[in-house]
């Protein structure tokens, strides 16, 4: 029996706008449709799309207690309207990684991102906001939330590389970054397993949301050791080397199974094992 638990994460994306076929030629609407339906067949064979509908253009606004209210809309021409979504279900971060550059998510046509965060880490992380969206150090850019999303969606992940005097100052980072809007609230501070949510929208209407109950690296959604090893390398590459990092990570997994620490004490420091 396997006791293991997983983290389910899902990932939806909406896509916004009804009107995408306009000024297209009956040829280019056919070629568009076959490739979002080539493309929503690969990922449902590969088991990640769950469900994925066109919507209807007519619908109704329903609000008010008990629903009392019922106004027509949204509008077609406002970006209220949902053409469609695709629910995706992906266990790590560079699956949804994966599936957002394979829908070709361009930094530069992005409109706006809207990331949720706890009350209690998210004046640290987005306030003051001339500090936040144009952080003066490397180190004050590892507490900024606007940086660090704008750095992660230019270029795919966040490593000690992105926190030098030149990758703070990068202007592309930067401008990605003033389009992050941001929002405080307490149902992200419960637990230890630092909940996540973020939306990107692109300037064509489409939405992109993904929200996360556990983040990688917490208790509840532990990374496996090549994850740890990859980070480690990647850190201590630079100080120490590749072959002394290589072989400190080979040597730990065994150091319960040492006598003494020797060992990885010499190449900690700089000697031969």
């Amino acid at each position: 029996m396997n006791n293991e638990t997983q983290t389910e994460t899902q990932y939806m994306l909406l896509f916004r706008g009804t009107d995408w076929h306009k000024g297209l030629s009956l040829e280019e609407m056919q070629e568009v449709v076959g490739q979002w339906t080539a493309w929503f067949k690969k990922l449902n064979e590969q088991g990640i799309a769950k469900a994925g509908q066109p919507l209807a253009a007519q619908g109704k606004i329903v609000s008010g207690k008990h629903g009392r209210m019922v106004a027509d809309g949204p509008f077609a021409e406002s970006k209220e309207a949902i053409g469609g979504y695709f629910l995706l279900q992906v266990n790590t971060l560079e699956e949804a990684v994966a599936i957002a550059k394979e829908e070709h998510i361009d930094p530069t046509s992005v409109d706006c991102i809207d990331v949720r965060i706890g009350e209690l880490l998210g004046p640290a992380l987005c306030e003051p906001a001339a500090l936040k969206f144009r952080p003066p150090t490397a180190y004050a850019a590892k507490f900024s939330m606007p940086y660090v999303v704008a750095t992660a969606l230019i270029h795919g992940e966040v490593t000690s590389a992105h926190f030098t005097a030149p990758a703070i100052a990068d202007p592309q980072v930067l401008g990605l970054a003033d389009k992050v809007r941001y929002a405080f609230d307490p149902i992200y501070d419960e637990g230890t397993a630092l909940r996540g949510w973020v939306q990107l929208r692109q300037e064509d209407g489409r939405v992109f949301v993904r929200s996360t109950l556990a983040s990688r690296g917490t208790p509840e959604n532990p990374w496996a050791f090549d994850d740890v090893a990859g980070k480690f390398l990647r850190n201590a590459t630079p100080i120490i080397g590749s072959d002394r990092a290589a072989k400190l990570v080979d040597l730990t997994p065994a150091l319960a199974r040492l006598d003494k620490a020797g060992a990885l004490a010499r190449l900690c420091h700089g000697e031969d094992a």
